[in-house]
């Protein structure tokens, strides 16, 4: 079973590389989210301000909360600002991701097959296959979704009670 989990790994961290590799984008709010990662790495904290300057204004972010600039300036401060650094570790939190998917769903269906087709479905999809290429904030939701798809179906199993839908709601609300 380990062996198909790093077979997996491989196969769905492959194209998310070309991708990062051959097409990469910076995305639509990569300009605020590089701004307030920029300030943070310099010492202001979260703040609009240009980062060029002196002037450092504290900024919630507006609709922007500060996780994800922090995200990127924790990778940036440890591989010399490096967008490509970014997308990768993405990639594989995505592929973590989809292993956890992938071993939840055997836990609950107890069979290989299902496992599988969930792999590859997640490996393939022509809507995710080419997310990674992007640095924005939008990558990361479904990576939180399939964890915690994965932690609510795992606590069904285990239970008799089935009340799923206030599972799936607690589940989205905490994230």
């Amino acid at each position: 079973m380990h062996t198909t989990y790093i077979v997996f790994f491989f196969i769905i961290m492959l194209p998310r590389i070309l991708f990062i590799i051959i097409f990469p984008e910076l995305g639509g709010d990569y300009e605020i989210y590089t701004t307030v990662a920029e300030n943070i790495l310099n010492g202001c904290g979260v703040s609009l301000s240009n980062p060029l300057t002196d002037e450092c204004i504290p900024h919630f972010g507006g609709n922007h909360g500060p996780g994800y600039p922090l995200f990127l300036s924790l990778v940036w401060s440890i591989f010399n600002h490096s967008d490509n650094a970014v997308r990768i570790i993405q990639s594989i939190i995505y592929a973590l991701s989809c292993l956890w998917l992938m071993k939840s769903s055997y836990i609950l269906t107890q069979d290989k097959k299902v496992m599988i087709f969930i792999a590859i479905l997640l490996a393939f999809s022509p809507l995710l296959i080419a997310w990674p290429r992007y640095i924005q904030s939008t990558r990361g939701h479904f990576d939180k979704f399939s964890l915690n798809h994965s932690f609510v179906e795992i606590d069904n199993s285990f239970k008799e009670e089935e009340d799923v839908y206030g599972k799936y709601k607690y589940a989205e609300v905490t994230t």
